[in-house]
């Protein structure tokens, strides 16, 4: 039996609380199935909520079928276990010191924590058993909660990381600021509450710059800015941006289905950069190709590839018309019945030719401007990032280099509405507990520097699995700069022998499709 301790998952002292979800992918399973969660305790307490799929638990020789909402709690010592976990459980698991009062907690007007703890007796009888259950409205309620606490604790951390984490445990409770009411929000990967903010500000500050004394302007102007903009922001200029990045998100969705080379091109413009990672033999490439012949045969869009894995255009477009036709062999193809396609790909399909000159982002961008100025480029892609000389000022780290050159490209996609795709390797990854497990790749993992993660606008991981039992490849959206024009999240797909790949909704899909 495994025995975890209050100091491994708690190796920071900012906040005696830990939340995460486990899934079928992170859950490390138990002797390789990792369907299950073997027999294990713990010395701190925890509140285990079901909100997608079902899942059985194990405790005190007792076995319980969860479904969405059920909920547990678990005191230090309990021996319990887990299994029946699929691709579509979603378990969000509340960790806590034993030793600290559920109401400094917060989230004590929480649906679940209210049946949890009825009254002064929060260690009731129902623990390690089914405690309540919560109807479908309060799940609704309490899971972007739950989202919003994980996203700040996993990374996407705010400024004032602490303060954020406490007025989202106290949600329910109200919160105030100079006795107005203040919501309960991160917007760190939000851009029309700030920019409204900014705006206001802009009209704030020349009117009190108009009726403040020359002489008082150094001290009172941004004192008086701060107590006007600080409560007017908090209580709302932020959340009507966020109702307002809402109503956007909405106006998209419906802007896709309706006109999709139209969102692409409002998306291109504000959102040029992409960075696509992996680990070798993920099928990066492989998936690129996929992905950038779609694009040319539904939308007859221009791609330009500055390809060091396929330098060869021949060889390339030998690749693509696989993807065109949806065949794996083309021997039965005659070169009549060819040649519209190898017209079509020699057209659409631009490779930059770097053979008289270095690779620095100078001279892609130089290059890709010549094709730009001949063809209605839309697509830039650098595969991979590796083979780019870097420009390096005098004294430059590797750093500021890779920040350097991410700027340039993402300037020029905005400025000339083009998706730049570039390719970018993770660093060795660290094996877990000296584990043959590694850790999962995620924005800090990309060789080199942070600035990947800090300056992308969105950043996509392939992993490919190939195990006897299952097999397909997963792509995850790690980022996105603005959410509240699409989300994270993680799409299945299985690899055609012509090298197309089909979307599935979930793991288990892809599993059926291959059997």
């Amino acid at each position: 039996m495994e025995s975890l301790k209050f100091s491994e998952y708690f190796k920071e002292n900012y906040f005696p609380v830990s939340v995460n979800f486990m899934t079928l992918r992170n859950n490390g399973g138990y002797n390789g199935d990792k369907t299950c969660v073997g027999l294990h305790a713990h010395d701190f307490s925890e509140i285990v909520l079901l909100t997608r799929g079902t899942l059985v638990h194990h405790c005190n020789h007792q076995s319980e079928i969860l479904t969405p909402g059920d909920f547990l709690l678990l005191h230090p010592g309990m021996e319990h276990s887990y299994s029946g976990i699929n691709a579509q459980t979603r378990c969000c698991n509340i960790l806590y010191n034993a030793g600290i009062p559920i109401p400094i907690l917060m989230l004590n007007k929480s649906p679940f924590l209210q049946q949890l703890y009825p009254g002064a007796n929060p260690h009731n009888n129902r623990a390690g058993r089914i405690a309540g259950t919560l109807d479908a409205a309060a799940l609704r309620a309490t899971t972007p909660l739950l989202n919003l606490i994980v996203r700040e604790m996993k990374g996407e951390r705010t400024p004032h990381h602490t303060t954020m984490l406490i007025a989202l445990f106290s949600a329910d409770t109200p919160v105030t600021f100079l006795r107005l009411p203040v919501t309960a929000a991160t917007y760190s990967s939000s851009i029309i509450p700030p920019l409204l903010c900014t705006w206001v500000l802009s009209y704030v500050e020349k009117g009190i710059d108009k009726i403040t004394p020359t002489w008082t302007k150094t001290i009172f102007k941004p004192m008086l800015v701060l107590l006007i903009m600080a409560p007017v922001s908090l209580v709302a200029l932020a959340p009507l941006g966020t109702l307002i990045g809402a109503w956007v998100q909405g106006l998209f969705a419906w802007l896709l289905g309706l006109s999709g080379w139209l969102t692409m091109g409002i998306f291109a413009a504000l959102l040029p950069l992409i960075i696509m990672t992996g680990m070798p033999n993920s099928g990066k490439t492989d998936f690129l190709n996929d992905l950038t012949s779609r694009i040319m045969r539904d939308t007859e869009r221009f791609v330009c590839y500055l390809s060091f894995e396929v330098p060869d255009k021949d060889k390339h477009i030998a690749h693509l018309i696989h993807l065109l036709l949806g065949k794996a062999n083309t021997t039965a193809y005659t070169d009549e019945q060819l040649t519209p396609y190898i017209d079509f790909l020699n057209t659409h399909m631009i490779h930059l030719d770097m053979h008289e000159v270095p690779p620095t982002p100078g001279n892609i961008l130089h290059r890709a401007d010549l094709v730009r100025r001949r063809q209605p480029l839309k697509y830039l892609v650098i595969d991979p990032y590796l083979f780019v000389e870097a420009q390096s000022g005098k004294g430059e780290t590797e750093t500021q280099s890779i920040k350097s050159m991410l700027t340039r490209f993402q300037s020029w996609g905005r400025e000339n509405h083009i998706w730049v795709i570039i390719v970018a390797h993770p660093r060795s990854l660290k094996k877990i507990d000296g584990k043959n497990a590694m850790e999962d790749i995620n924005m800090y993992t990309i060789s080199g520097s942070a600035n990947w993660a800090n300056l992308a606008d969105f950043i996509l991981s392939i992993t490919r699995i190939n195990e006897p039992d299952r097999a397909f490849t997963r792509l995850d959206v790690l980022k996105v700069r603005d959410q509240e024009l699409c989300r994270t999240g993680t799409v299945y797909y299985t690899r055609q022998p012509c090298g197309r790949y089909e979307e599935h909704e979930s793991e288990e899909e892809c599993s059926s499709n291959n059997g």
